[in-house]
């Protein structure tokens, strides 16, 4: 067996998918690269069981002006289906608060529950809590399906109500087909905002 992985300058990112010997198998890995850095793939033989075992991997460059596919999956998060994409924020906190999730494309258009799509193809996939009802979910998710704008994003984290409850601790995280690029914690208190950036090459 082998793995796959790329390493851009985000990091390292495990593919998961995993490659038998003796088949053959194509793996779209344009998601998972970074325009504008070095990007390297590593294919790493995980199981030799056998004299004469090998690897013999071929690259194939899309063509210029190729989109990326739009990704369609489902993960769960704190036990909430939500949805991936291309470009994914999702909001986990703890506590029976109101917390709200805003994210806003290069362009300033601000998706949120009280803007659920823009023309970007920003969308929110989750809404948890609102005006405290007793949802077992505190958890939200907003994704961008196919491709994203190039450019600058801002997330917003809000308190917005309280809930009988005091300050609640936070993560979101940046993922980009299901991967984790990049996450931001913190402590909240009823009535503030945290603020966090990230920015899309491609």
């Amino acid at each position: 067996m082998a793995r796959v992985s790329v390493i851009a300058g985000t990091g390292t990112i495990h593919i998961p998918e995993v490659i038998g010997l003796r088949e053959r198998k194509t793996i779209d890995l344009t998601p998972f690269l970074e325009p504008g850095t070095d990007n390297r793939v590593v294919v790493t033989l995980a199981d030799v069981c056998g004299a004469g075992n090998g690897i013999r991997a071929q690259l194939r460059r899309v063509p210029g002006g190729a989109e990326p596919t739009a990704v369609a999956e489902t993960m769960t998060v704190d036990g909430t289906v939500i949805q991936t994409g291309n470009v994914q924020v999702t909001l986990q906190w703890d506590g029976p608060v109101d917390l709200d999730l805003y994210v806003a494309d290069p362009d300033g258009d601000e998706v949120s529950y009280l803007n659920t799509s823009v023309a970007s193809g920003g969308e929110l996939d989750v809404d948890a809590r609102a005006g405290c009802s007793q949802t077992p979910e505190t958890v939200e998710n907003i994704i961008w399906r196919g491709t994203p704008p190039r450019g600058a994003y801002t997330i917003r984290v809000d308190y917005y109500e309280a809930c009988d409850e005091g300050p609640v601790p936070y993560t979101a995280t940046l993922r980009r087909a299901g991967q984790v690029v990049e996450t931001w914690t913190g402590t909240l208190t009823y009535g503030n905002t945290d603020t966090h950036s990230f920015s899309v090459a491609q």
